[in-house]
């Protein structure tokens, strides 16, 4: 068969070529930073040649990466693909191309629960508490979502998108809120935390996002099928033997734990669902057995490559990795606005 036209190949050709580019990525985030680390030192750490530096320096700089840079890389990937298939299967469930972890105020919710934690109890009642209010927060903001779109008399996609867009707006108002009764100090936690960062990585935390992450991936491993019938309409994929109004509210409940056990770490960090479905889409096809690892693959990349550019812009100062996806995906908008006339 024509390479061109084996989604199999073509899904091997995509990821080996992202795999080397991760594989690259990963390399200059371990090299780049506010410490510039030379590439001698960094095989060394690896036991792949002897170091450039003294003893003292060396073993300072082998803290440096293996206790900061590689967590923060490991975390960027996990990141990037648990966002980018939570965009992913938001737009299969709606139909709707402009639909992201946003769009449903899943990360509004997450927020809301770990900012209300940060505001009221800081780090006093343990390291879980974050993650736990952050995923309460995710799915009572989908669970709301849900309760009100079923109770419209009319139920179409157009009346989810605009329940996710009225919840949305209200938990932010309620986390603004809560952000006005901490104090100075608190604010500025919230602040920073909310514009999305990658430099809470540790060894001991990044396990959370990587649960969410791998849960996902489990349900879309027993659910592809039904994925792809949901293309096709939800007559037609009822006339399969699908309950639809129960897989999506499973594909709710799942894209709100990915996306509270992601935000609770890294803060909120937009416009990866939303960008790489349609990057990946042209090159896949719409099947999500070849869709969803392509989609996982390249949002570790822009990850990855967006985490760099957040820690070179303002060198030594890093820059909220959350601004720059803000950035680049108000331009992706505006092109898919352009393309679309």
């Amino acid at each position: 068969m024509n390479l061109l036209f084996n989604p199999f190949r073509r899904l091997m050709i995509i990821l080996i070529i992202c795999f080397v580019l991760m594989v690259l990525l990963v390399l200059l985030s371990v090299i780049w930073g506010t410490v510039q680390i030379p590439l001698k030192d960094v095989l060394a750490v690896f036991q792949l040649g002897s170091p450039e530096s003294s003893a003292n320096r060396f073993e300072v700089i082998r803290a440096i990466i293996l206790e900061l840079r590689i967590p923060r890389a490991l975390l960027a990937i996990i990141v990037g693909a648990g966002l980018a298939m939570v965009g992913a299967m938001l737009q299969t469930v709606t139909r709707n191309d402009l639909a992201d972890p946003f769009l449903f105020c899943l990360s509004d919710g997450a927020a809301m629960g770990a900012v209300f934690v940060i505001v009221c109890w800081g780090g006093v009642l343990g390291s879980w508490l974050l993650p736990l209010a952050s995923f309460m927060g995710g799915i009572f903001a989908a669970l709301t979502v849900s309760c009100l779109y079923q109770l419209q008399s009319h139920k179409g996609v157009d009346k989810l998108v605009i329940c996710g867009l009225a919840i949305s707006f209200l938990l932010g108002a309620i986390t603004n809120y809560l952000i006005f009764l901490g104090d100075q100090n608190t604010a500025n936690t919230v602040l920073f935390w909310s514009l999305g960062i990658l430099g809470r990585a540790e060894w001991g935390n990044i396990f959370i996002p990587f649960i969410g992450v791998l849960l996902l991936i489990g349900f879309w491993g027993f659910n592809h099928l039904s994925l792809d019938a949901l293309l096709a309409g939800e007559e037609t994929a009822s006339s399969l033997g699908i309950n639809v109004a129960k897989l999506r509210t499973l594909i709710f409940l799942m894209c709100a734990l990915t996306t509270s056990t992601i935000v609770s770490l890294t803060g909120i960090i937009g416009f990866i669902g939303l960008m790489v479905p349609h990057l990946v889409r042209p090159l896949t096809g719409v099947r999500h057995l070849y869709f969803i690892p392509a989609v996982a693959m390249v949002g570790s990349l822009l990850m990855l490559l967006g985490d760099l550019i957040c820690r070179l812009v303002l060198a030594p100062q890093e820059l909220p990795l959350g601004i720059v996806t803000a950035a680049i995906g108000a331009i992706f908008v505006l092109c898919l606005v352009f393309r679309a006339h």
